[in-house]
This record gives C-alpha cells, sequence and structure tokens, in this order.
C-alpha cells in the first residue's frame, strides 16, 4: 500500500504555516519540500498529524532548518521527538512545544 501525506498551507500573520498529515516518507517526502519551499519568512510546520517519518522526510526537514532560520517545528509526538534525536537533528530543529 502506497504512502499517504496531505500537506496543508495557511498564511497567519504574514508567515506560514504547514500542516503535514499522514506519513513523510521516500515516496511522499516531495510534497512537503514543494510546500517549504514556496514559503519564506517565518514558516511554522505542525507535525501533529505526521503518523511516521523516514530519512527522506528527516532530510526535507533539516535541509528546510538549514535555508530558513525563521523554521520552527510544532505539534511533536514523543516518537518524532526520539527520531529527532536519534537522527541527531535536535540541535538543527527548532522543536517547540506548544
Amino acid at each position: 500500500m502506497a504512502a499517504s501525506l496531505d500537506v496543508h498551507v495557511t498564511t497567519v500573520d504574514g508567515g506560514f504555516v504547514i500542516t503535514p498529515v499522514g506519513e513523510v516518507d521516500v515516496s511522499t517526502a516531495h510534497r512537503l519540500a514543494r510546500a517549504l519551499e514556496r514559503s519564506h519568512g517565518a514558516v511554522e510546520v505542525d507535525c501533529g498529524g505526521v503518523r511516521l517519518i523516514d530519512a527522506a522526510g528527516l532530510g526535507v526537514l533539516a535541509h528546510a532548518a538549514s535555508t530558513n532560520g525563521s523554521l520552527v517545528i510544532r505539534g511533536t509526538t514523543p516518537f518524532l521527538r526520539r527520531t529527532f534525536q536519534a537522527a541527531g537533528l535536535e540541535h538543527l530543529l527548532a522543536v517547540a512545544e506548544r
């Protein structure tokens, strides 16, 4: 079964909120990457609806964080936070608790 990912983009106070819902993996990460590439300035990624993320998805977030100093990750589950730590990204990604 193919992975499913919907990516919603909204503007809030001149910035962007990107909400991926589903699985961010090698077959779907390009959708999140495209949304991040089209967003500029303050960007928030709400990961509350992410069920799975693999190396491709982590790479998309790492690249976005390294090119956009205003990227904030929100809505992370304990699973996602452990995944970020295991990948060594906890210092690169700005993860907000709320």
